[in-house]
């Protein structure tokens, strides 16, 4: 039977409650439960189709009988404040994901375990092909953003927003309006998919493997500088990534070329199974164990410095806020703190937007409101260094610095993005919170004197030694 979780069973961190990811199915939080420890809970969008969140629940609930994605421990499905608020909550994977693990930190695993994450995901998907023979099951949006990494970097599947059975005969047109991220991750997507009328099946997948599978070893973004609108017609012209990359940095290549052409063949039918992929990885993974674990040490501990963190675990003590609070879009006062902490009904506590929206004809100090459109567009006009390494600071995801790179053409229009998603997806987008940030980043937030005309803010900053 699926396992009901009751928002008051979850607790946050109250200086982690920003998002660990974010997309068109929703938002994913960090958090601790007693039974089930460190979880990570995807709460859904708001107005999401109760089927479509039925259905995402059922196949999280049969992948994990199977073990084949991120283990899935339960479901919610409460009102909070008069809104219905559907989620589902998984083991957290302290490592993030691969996606983020080679692009964002930029940390690339040696060979030994590049292949031993390859075998993983081949022997998952092979599991979640086999849960249903008749109507077998399809991820349909396999890439390095939906693989999450454990504490010790074994490879796990994750998001089945897009999922879909195999006996689906879809259009195409309809599919990309249905599912918008289905052009930003075109890099991934089968020639078939390019077809005025397409069925999907299970070598579908394959083709997505493969190109994450040389995105992994080449350690490069496949089809780099390439448009969405650039990608289609070279796929149906049979190009693909640029096997030479991989050329003497494998043992075997010849054999692993060989097998990387099998996997993205033009036609379907020339794919392999992945259950014939997991077979032929096999010995690629028999590596001494002493030099696997020290690929493992290796990756985490540059993965660590990246971060700027001793471990990747938080102690049990920092989780003492009710998971509810991420909800709220504000932080709590002091005298909240202690309230909630003794158990006290969080819905008994003032809430900020409330007393604003019923005082709207008080005036909101500077640091107090919130960061507006317009804040952001002169933000971006005058931002000069790396858009991606502000997005990266800020804490957006590899995943969404993609999306802005595809929406935006100009690299204003991208700094000026990075500054609305910040505002989108921080629980507290004030304007103190940003100059705080820029702060810390060593950004001159003296160039950004319009957010601070009085230098309020930055004088508190500084006489707080912030």
């Amino acid at each position: 039977m699926d396992n009901c979780i009751k928002l008051s069973e979850l607790k946050v961190d109250p200086i982690a409650l920003a998002p660990i990811g974010q997309g068109s199915y929703g938002t994913v939080y960090e958090a601790w439960h007693n039974r089930h420890h460190s979880v990570a809970v995807k709460i859904c969008r708001i107005h999401m189709d109760e089927q479509n969140f039925q259905e995402e629940k059922e196949l999280n609930k049969r992948a994990t009988d199977e073990n084949a994605c991120v283990p899935y421990f339960g479901f919610i499905s409460e009102y909070y404040r008069g809104l219905l608020y559907n989620g589902l909550v998984f083991k957290f994977m302290e490592c993030g994901s691969l996606g983020d693990l080679l692009h964002r930190h930029n940390v690339y695993p040696d060979n030994c375990l590049a292949f031993r994450m390859l075998h993983e995901i081949a022997v998952a998907m092979n599991k979640l092909h086999e849960i249903n023979a008749d109507q077998r099951l399809l991820h349909c949006d396999l890439k390095p953003c939906n693989i999450l990494l454990d504490i010790d970097l074994h490879a796990h599947i994750t998001d089945f927003g897009a999922a879909r059975f195999s006996t689906v005969t879809e259009n195409r047109d309809r599919v990309i309006k249905q599912d918008p991220n289905s052009m930003r991750t075109i890099a991934y997507c089968a020639p078939e998919f390019f077809s005025d009328n397409f069925r999907r099946t299970s070598k579908y997948d394959v083709y997505s493997f493969s190109i994450l599978a040389w995105e992994l070893l080449a350690r490069e973004i496949p089809y780099r500088g390439q448009s969405n609108n650039d990608i289609p017609p070279r796929v149906l012209a049979n190009c693909r990534p640029d096997l030479n990359l991989l050329r003497g940095t494998i043992d075997n290549y010849e054999a692993f070329e060989h097998f990387l052409r099998r996997c993205w063949a033009q036609n379907s039918n020339d794919r392999p199974t992945f259950l014939d992929i997991a077979t032929e990885l096999k010995p690629l993974t028999h590596t001494d164990e002493e030099v696997l674990q020290h690929a493992v040490m290796q990756a985490k501990q540059e993965l660590l410095t990246k971060l700027n963190r001793l471990s990747f675990q938080r102690s049990l003590e920092n989780y003492r806020y009710n998971f509810t609070e991420v909800f709220t879009g504000h932080h709590p006062t002091a005298e909240q703190s202690k309230r909630m902490e003794i158990g006290d009904n969080l819905a008994a506590q003032p809430d900020n937007n409330q007393h604003i929206a019923q005082n709207e004809n008080d005036q909101l100090s500077v640091g107090d409101r919130n960061l507006t459109d317009e804040d952001c567009r002169r933000l971006g006009k005058n931002y000069a260094r790396s858009w991606e390494t502000l997005a990266s600071d800020l804490g957006i995801s590899f995943a969404q610095i993609d999306n802005i790179k595809q929406d935006h053409r100009r690299n204003e229009e991208r700094k000026i993005a990075v500054f609305q998603k910040w505002k989108e997806i921080d629980p507290n987008p004030t304007v103190r919170n940003l100059i705080q940030k820029l702060r810390q980043i060593k950004v001159d937030i003296d160039c950004y004197s319009f957010l601070d005309p009085d230098r309020v803010i930055r004088d508190d900053l500084r006489n707080e030694g912030a």
